[in-house]
């Protein structure tokens, strides 16, 4: 964002998220180039195992990324607020509603737009959705729609032409099914080439990045994009930050609110953009309490966007902020709140290049006082604020198990060297007496490592079968807490009464069913996302907590073992040792279980899954049995007497959503027990092993100092392979180059626990 604080003076550099992971990517290469050199000189493979080490941390610092999410009602600001956070008008402001997608935007060094497409199958199956949702006259003759048919496609236009314009309207807006499918056709000329490639993705670098937000602000366009991501060059954010301007979410279609979800169950921070044209509304006040329920509350950021036409003075502007302030504590206790005027921070990063009226508005807003400069002010707050939050959760989410993992290297690093040097110093015969107490203290550091992996592996056996009962009592669709409320609302859930004294045909009575079961799935789906799908976000990270938790109940007792093994390795070689122990304290270091969330490659199941309960086969279902049959009860009312036709109809037409509501809930009940099995299965069974793995690893690295065959190094010694003065003063100056790197690792860690008991 623009009036950014940039520090100049050291102490202030190492407020930042950079200097961090810097250091540490400097102490990483550092120790791999002494282990590599190491086991070069000292003819010792083992060292080659820690330059691995080194590269796993190498990439897990490349490859893990903080995310940040801008999230917000339609037209509250928050891509005008990316766009001067970022310094420059990357985003298309003002885009559609009918996109689903969430753009992303990364630090790079060029200018770049990746837009990648839905697939013909991915778009032929929303398609074939919307077609079994629209009351149309006749079906699709085939077994599915297909958008690069050109049947397929002259049949659709003609059934969307021909539909009873009554059906054109869902409540009083505009039946978003239709609206998709005027869209999907609309725009297939354009896309066609795009999504009968093998690719499906668009790429626009340097002077053509900014044709991308042609594909965004086009409905007919944006329909076929899956995902959006920009790379731009900003000091605002580092090469490993991702902030993602998301759809509003007071989106008509209940499917982007639960993308939105997704995408929030991956992010550390949440920037909640409001209008201060409208203050906090009641669209705001339920995706608020979505958010609670999920558990990012505390995440959040509140920005109120400034509209300076809307207020006349610094002091109606705060008793507006006054209200939207009290508003919020009853949804949250810590509120960091700021006022900022984003198209003012927006026009300040290029004045230059602004259109003429925007000219004369930037220019008239530059010379007043209070309102700009109140928002001047706010900026440099949030910038602060939101730097300090961004270096703690990096610190907790990355650099520390990085930090951790290169203490425990180190660490075994450092009493290797000194193995090395006290066989160098000592004579063969001494040597060889410290070799065998060495290989005798290493049988029973196998019998520990035995004891570490049969235990982790039985604990995470027994985790694994709690998850699996835990997951099933869940989705219970009797006991559990999500789905006996969700198919009672379905069995409770009343539609609007259609007005049938008019119809006298098929058309009208299947139109009066289409619209009632629309009217039934709008609000099943508003329902899912707004009361299911946080519970069920909330539920997996339970569950992460559990596993983690578990763990730590038997990591402490091993790393006790652990600890007092190593003590008393440290006191084996002391009659015979030459170089002081003082010299290398006897580091251990157990880093703490974090979430191996994004480790597991398949990750947990989207949080939209279960809204796509009306696939064809569960959609025709419901008409076959719902519609159709009804359709022969309807034709024989139509020689009765009019009084008898008009109850006849009622009652059809109650028949009719009965059936189906008892479909609907049959295929709610088969898709959640789909999802709960590939909840189990494909994320938290996988969540266990990847942090049962962990914990082994991290508890056995501790022994990697004792690895190899360290009486063959005696042979070398003594064949005068390895000049003992050459040796000494190489085992010196290296064991000096590790001991330096744990210092700066004790500082890292020491700085970021003071960091974390501050308030």
């Amino acid at each position: 964002m623009t009036e950014k604080n940039h520090p100049t003076d050291e102490a202030e550099m190492e407020q930042g998220p950079t200097p961090v992971k810097d250091t540490l990517v400097q102490i990483n290469e550092e120790l791999s180039q002494i282990t590599s050199e190491a086991a070069t000189a000292l003819e010792d493979d083992t060292f080659r195992e820690w330059t691995k080490t080194f590269n796993g941390i190498s990439n897990q610092l490349a490859d893990e990324m903080i995310r940040t999410a801008v999230v917000g009602p339609i037209k509250s600001g928050k891509s005008t607020f990316v766009n001067a956070f970022l310094g420059g008008d990357y985003l298309k402001r003002g885009a559609g509603v009918i996109t689903s997608v969430v753009t992303r935007i990364r630090n790079g060094d060029r200018f770049e737009a990746a837009l990648f497409f839905k697939s013909r199958e991915e778009i032929n199956l929303e398609i074939d959705r919307s077609i079994m949702m629209t009351a149309f006259e006749n079906r699709f003759p085939e077994n599915s729609f297909d958008i690069m048919n050109d049947d397929a496609r002259e049949w659709l236009k003609k059934e969307i032409e021909e539909i009873d314009p009554d059906a054109k309207i869902t409540g009083d807006a505009l039946n978003i099914n239709i609206l998709s499918l005027q869209n999907y056709l609309k725009g297939y000329e354009r896309v066609k080439d795009i999504i009968a490639g093998t690719s499906r993705n668009l790429v626009f670098s340097d002077d053509a990045f900014g044709k991308h937000k042609i594909y965004v602000a086009d409905d007919s366009l944006a329909v076929y994009l899956k995902d959006v991501c920009l790379t731009v060059p900003a000091d605002a954010v580092d090469s490993r930050m991702e902030i993602a301007d998301c759809q509003g979410s007071d989106s008509p279609n209940p499917m982007h609110l639960s993308l939105i979800e997704n995408y929030l169950f991956g992010t550390a921070h949440i920037i909640y953009v409001i209008s201060s044209r409208t203050g906090l509304r009641r669209a705001d006040i339920t995706f608020l309490n979505i958010i609670k329920k999920m558990g990012f509350i505390d995440r959040i950021l509140f920005v109120v966007n400034i509209d300076f036409n809307e207020h006349e003075s610094v002091r109606e502007l705060s008793t507006l902020l006054d209200k939207i302030r009290d508003d919020l504590s009853y949804i949250t206790k810590t509120l960091d709140l700021f006022a900022i005027s984003s198209l003012f921070n927006l026009f300040k990063t290029s004045p230059d290049s602004l259109s003429d009226k925007d000219r004369m508005r930037f220019s008239a807003w530059r010379d007043e006082q209070g309102l700009p400069d109140f928002s001047d002010t706010e900026t440099e707050r949030f910038n602060a604020c939101f730097a300090n939050k961004v270096m703690t959760n990096r610190y907790a989410t990355i650099y520390e198990t990085a930090a951790e993992r290169l203490t425990i290297a180190a660490a075994g690093l450092q009493k290797r060297l000194r193995i090395h040097k006290d066989l160098i110093l000592n004579e063969s015969g001494s040597a060889d007496r410290m070799i065998q107490k060495i290989k005798d203290s290493r049988r029973e550091t196998d019998m520990i490592k035995s004891m570490i992996k049969s235990t982790i592996d039985g604990s995470v056996k027994d985790i694994k079968k709690k998850l699996g009962t835990n997951t099933d009592s869940f989705f219970d669709p009797q006991s559990g807490p999500v789905l006996p409320k969700l198919l009672k609302f379905i069995d409770n859930f009343t539609v609007s009464e259609p007005d049938l004294n008019n119809e006298t045909d098929d058309s009208g009575f299947m139109n009066a069913l289409y619209q009632a079961f629309e009217e039934l799935k709008q609000g099943l789906d508003r329902y899912i996302a707004e009361n299911v799908n946080p519970e069920v976000l909330r539920f997996i990270q339970e569950q992460e907590r559990f596993v983690r938790a578990s763990l730590e109940t038997i990591k402490a007792p091993y790393e006790g073992m652990v600890r007092k093994h190593i003590g008393m390795f440290d006191q084996i070689p002391e009659e015979t040792a030459v170089t002081s122990k003082n010299d290398s304290p006897n580091t251990i270091v157990f880093p703490k279980i974090k979430s191996a969330r994004f480790s597991v490659d398949s990750g947990f199941p989207p949080a939209s899954t279960p809204m796509q309960y009306s696939i064809r086969v569960k959609t025709e279902a419901v008409f076959h049995a719902g519609v159709y049959s009804i359709l022969d009860f309807f034709r024989n009312l139509i020689q009765k007497p009019p009084e008898k036709v008009r109850k006849g109809k009622t009652k059809g037409i109650k028949r009719g959503v009965r059936q189906v509501k008892r479909e609907t809930a049959e295929s709610v009940r088969m898709h959640y027990k789909d999802y709960r099995e590939n909840l189990k299965y494909q994320y938290l069974y996988k969540f266990s092993d990847r942090m049962g793995e962990r914990l082994h690893n991290d508890l056995i690295e501790q022994f990697r100092f004792l690895d190899g065959d360290l009486s063959d190094l005696t042979g070398k010694i003594t064949e005068n392979r390895i000049d003992k003065k050459r040796g000494i003063e190489l085992l010196t100056k290296t064991e000096a180059g590790v001991s330096t790197c744990l210092d700066r690792l004790k500082e890292i860690m020491t700085s970021a626990e003071d960091r974390s008991k501050t308030p």
